[in-house]
């Protein structure tokens, strides 16, 4: 109850991150393990204007040889759009938290007009 409280209110837009890696297409799957994702994480790939295009998850690389990662482009290990979960701006982070609940996910890109926000 004391959470519902906190958050009530709250959107996603106060709580999200504005940094958002970006990283183009060709970058390595030992790039994007480099850069942190080793622990699972999903990671936009957006272009300078930060339209959407995947998010590379590092899980979906195992069953690459790990000798191959330097030379293995992150499109081996991405997910189309449509298949990711997203926020708005405006949805309350209630609502997010419960839908990434729901959906046992531990992150959602916030898109606004068509663009990652956060």
């Amino acid at each position: 109850m004391a959470i519902r409280n906190t958050l009530a209110g709250v959107n996603a837009a106060d709580i999200m991150s504005q940094d958002v890696p970006t990283m183009p297409r060709d970058f390595s799957l030992e790039k994007l393990r480099a850069r942190g994702a080793a622990d699972g994480s999903a990671l936009p790939h957006c272009d300078r204007q930060r339209r959407p295009g995947w998010t590379s998850d590092i899980h979906a690389a195992q069953g690459i040889p790990r000798d191959d990662w330097p030379n293995t482009s992150i499109q081996a290990a991405m997910r189309p759009m449509d298949k990711i979960k997203w926020a708005s701006p405006s949805e309350p982070v209630l609502s997010v938290l419960e839908r990434m609940q729901a959906e046992d996910i531990n992150q959602m890109p916030v898109l606004e007009d068509g663009r990652v926000s956060g």
